[in-house]
């Protein structure tokens, strides 16, 4: 039995060192601290959007930021409407609402990794499905 598990158990610790990220376009990403990362938008009948941004860390010692940051299209850019933050060891969430007037709208996530030194290890960034209010 344990000619079994040992192998297995190598096998397993070698995979988790990288973990995929899977966005909101069903893109798969690798990297090394950063175990799953979300990003979403729901606006209701009424107008209001209901933005999420989470990260979680495969290291238990590090130290995530993540940023949503609410956009409005106009055109073929994007405007900044309301962002909001958030920090935590190993994992963090952002998840508010906010009225919104009609238009077309995404979640634009951003995400910094660091270790228990405190040093920067790694970044990234996502975007939400797009939704429309009318």
């Amino acid at each position: 039995m344990k000619r079994v598990i040992a192998p297995l158990l190598t096998i397993v610790m070698a995979f988790s060192l990288f973990c995929p990220i899977v966005s909101a376009a069903d893109s798969q990403l690798w990297y090394k601290h950063l175990a799953t990362c979300q990003v979403g938008l729901d606006i209701s009948k009424n107008g209001r959007a209901n933005c999420f941004g989470s990260v979680i860390s495969g290291e238990p010692s590090d130290t995530v930021d993540v940023m949503i940051t609410l956009q409005k299209q106009n055109g073929n850019s994007w405007e900044h409407v309301r962002n909001w933050s958030a920090s935590g060891t190993q994992y963090a969430t952002v998840d508010k609402a906010y009225y919104v007037v009609p238009g077309t709208y995404r979640v634009y996530l951003s995400i910094s990794v660091y270790d228990a030194d405190g040093r920067f290890v790694e970044s990234t960034t996502m975007k939400s499905r797009i939704a429309t209010y009318k």
